[in-house]
C-alpha cells in the first residue's frame, strides 16, 4: 500500500492520466451498455405517438356532423393543455413539445 501511496505522489501527472483514462473507459462501458435501452425507450415512445395520431384520426373521422368534430377538437386541445405547457404549434401547425435537447 505504501508503495502505491509512493509512486502516486513520485508520478502525480501520470497519476491523473491514468484517473482520466479511467474514468474514460468507465464512461464508455456505461454508454455502452445503456444505449440498446435508449432506442428501445426512443421506439415506445414514437409508436405510442403514432398510436395516439392514428386514434386521433379514427375519433375525428368517425365524427358523424360539424359540431361533433369540433367539440371533440376542443376536448383533444384540452387534453394537450393539460399535458404541459411548453406544447406549441410548430409551423406545419401540428403540437409539439418544446424544449431544451441535447441537440441544443
Amino acid at each position: 500500500m505504501t508503495e502505491i501511496i509512493q509512486i502516486l505522489v513520485e508520478h502525480p501527472i501520470a497519476t491523473l492520466f491514468a484517473a482520466w483514462g479511467i474514468g474514460v473507459g468507465v464512461k464508455g462501458i456505461a454508454e455502452a451498455l445503456m444505449h440498446p435501452l435508449q432506442l428501445r425507450l426512443e421506439h415506445r415512445e414514437k409508436m405510442a405517438e403514432i398510436e395516439a395520431r392514428r386514434d386521433t384520426a379514427r375519433a375525428l373521422a368517425g365524427a358523424v356532423d360539424e359540431t361533433e368534430r369540433t367539440e371533440l377538437v376542443q376536448q383533444l386541445l384540452a387534453a394537450y393543455e393539460e399535458a404541459g405547457e411548453d406544447l406549441q404549434n410548430d409551423d406545419k401547425g401540428v403540437l409539439v413539445r418544446w424544449g431544451l435537447s441535447k441537440n441544443d
